[in-house]
């Protein structure tokens, strides 16, 4: 490469030499000093040209120090508590004395060692702020460290408002394991596998106790047989669906599983209660209150001994 490179010069020098081409020759030396300054200035040794890496700090930018609380502001922050329930207590009912008198105790006995109170209530903070800095990456550095500044003054609103935030991020995803557990519970109810079906049910009545989850985990637990388990479900259903348009429907179910008990003067009158709400929402021969009227008319005849 070297000989090639020195032959092309040497070729280039013999000809620039030649006394007729004078003019050719001023334009390819400027043509070879502009290409060369191109090349030095991309490679970054022109020498009024900085180099790229020198565009680009190394160090990190200092952030701003954090303002702890000192002692004597902790201090003073504990006697505005002392006063702030003292005057609470002057006027409060007696359902929340028992509350301001215990958090008047706590505050008391830091006043009596503030120092120790303080320690301890530091420890707390720090365990708060690594808890948001593994909890809260996915809500921005910028949100733990305003948070975390204001954990440093005390001031809990903003990590609560995080932790808050991580919560209902986390029941979103609770909320939808819990709706494809009840989605694999109808499919083993349509594959009429009942234990299955059953097991589906109760983990989305578990992770999601809403009334659809509880009120279908109470109907296949009844099904096979499992009553124990499954009146709870129906007592937790019914409570779900009071007041609302499922509550004639809870009541049945409920009435059903403890007439399966055994349970006739407990089951009575909730099967009443169920046909009077049906009879407000359904025509009189509706298929439905057809149903539930036949279930409490079974219950009479076996409380009958028929």
């Amino acid at each position: 490469m070297r000989d090639f490179l020195l032959q092309v010069w040497t070729n280039i020098w013999d000809f620039l030499i030649v006394p007729e081409h004078a003019g050719a020759a001023s334009t390819i030396i400027a043509a070879i000093v502009a290409i060369g300054g191109l090349l030095a200035w991309l490679l970054g040794i022109w020498p009024f040209r900085k180099p790229i890496s020198s565009l680009t700090p190394t160090d990190p930018v200092p952030s701003e120090p954090v303002i702890k609380m000192t002692l004597a502001q902790f201090e003073a922050r504990l006697k505005e508590e002392r006063d702030k329930i003292t005057d609470q207590l002057k006027t409060a009912h007696d359902s929340d004395r028992q509350n301001l008198l215990t958090q008047l105790d706590v505050v008391t006995k830091q006043l009596a060692d503030p120092q120790t109170a303080l320690d301890e209530t530091m420890k707390r903070v720090a365990d708060l702020e690594a808890r948001l800095e593994r909890e809260a990456k996915r809500f921005g550095a910028d949100r733990i460290a305003t948070a975390k500044d204001a954990l440093q003054q005390l001031d809990y609103s903003k990590a609560e408002a995080l932790f808050e935030d991580i919560r209902a991020d986390g029941q979103i995803a609770v909320q939808a394991t819990a709706h494809a557990e009840f989605g694999l519970g109808e499919i083993a109810e349509a594959r009429v596998d009942w234990f299955v079906a059953a097991q589906h049910y109760t983990r989305a009545a578990e992770l999601d106790p809403t009334f659809d989850h509880m009120n279908k985990a109470a109907w296949l637990l009844g099904d096979i047989g499992a009553y124990d388990k499954a009146l709870p479900w129906a007592e937790k259903a019914l409570q779900a669906a009071r007041g609302t348009s499922d509550e004639g429907e809870a009541l049945n179910n409920l009435a059903l599983l403890l007439r399966c008990t055994g349970r006739y003067d407990e089951a009575e009158p909730l099967f009443r209660q169920a046909i009077s709400i049906l009879e407000l929402a359904f025509p009189n021969s509706h298929p439905h209150l057809d149903r539930i009227r036949e279930n409490y008319a079974v219950l009479l005849s076996e409380m009958a001994g028929d």
